[in-house]
């Protein structure tokens, strides 16, 4: 809170050394293995990813966006619900959507650990990662219709519960407008 407060003072906007140690320090606590730690630092992320600057998009982007994703498959549900609202924040917020994209396809939908798949799958489920009115936007349908293929080669999955957050992931995004710019290229 304190943090949240003095960083609200200074409109969110750090010099650059100043927020390369913010994020290295909020990294550190989101791989902390008490959850309470971790869950406060979620907290701020997600504050800081609605409020940040272009350069401190860029390093949280590069540096917290792939423990964000594995905080998704916590085993405490505050931890996971905590990520998965850090993650929102950073998705609506962030200049690097294709990226994140990415890594959420790599880091989750394509884990070799099924709980990675499932949780990546239910996050875009979540309705406020529903990312299929975006596939409007040119650059971005690229990486919509990969996380659309990943999701729908899910569905023949032999663990259900990934099957089944597949099937919930894509009834998320099939209510989006852009919906059909995203199936009529799948192979």
């Amino acid at each position: 809170d304190a943090l949240s407060s003095l960083l609200g003072r200074r409109r969110w906007s750090l010099p650059p050394d100043e927020a390369v140690e913010l994020v290295g320090a909020l990294r550190e606590r989101l791989l902390d293995s008490n959850w309470s730690v971790c869950q406060r630092a979620l907290g701020l992320v997600g504050e800081l990813a609605a409020n940040a600057d272009a350069h401190l998009d860029d390093l949280m982007s590069a540096e917290l966006v792939p423990p964000l994703i594995e905080k998704v498959s916590n085993a405490k549900v505050a931890v996971r619900k905590a990520a998965s609202q850090a993650l929102s924040s950073h998705i609506s917020s962030t200049r690097h959507l294709p990226g994140l994209l990415d890594q959420l396809l790599r880091l989750g939908v394509r884990s070799p650990d099924w709980r990675h798949r499932q949780a990546a799958l239910l996050f875009l489920s979540l309705p406020n990662a529903t990312l299929a009115a975006a596939a409007a936007d040119a650059e971005l349908r690229p990486p919509l219709r990969e996380v659309v293929a990943a999701a729908v080669g899910a569905l023949s999955e032999p663990n259900t519960a990934v099957s089944s957050s597949a099937a919930q992931c894509l009834g998320r995004l099939r209510g989006g407008a852009g919906w059909g710019l995203l199936v009529d290229e799948l192979p």
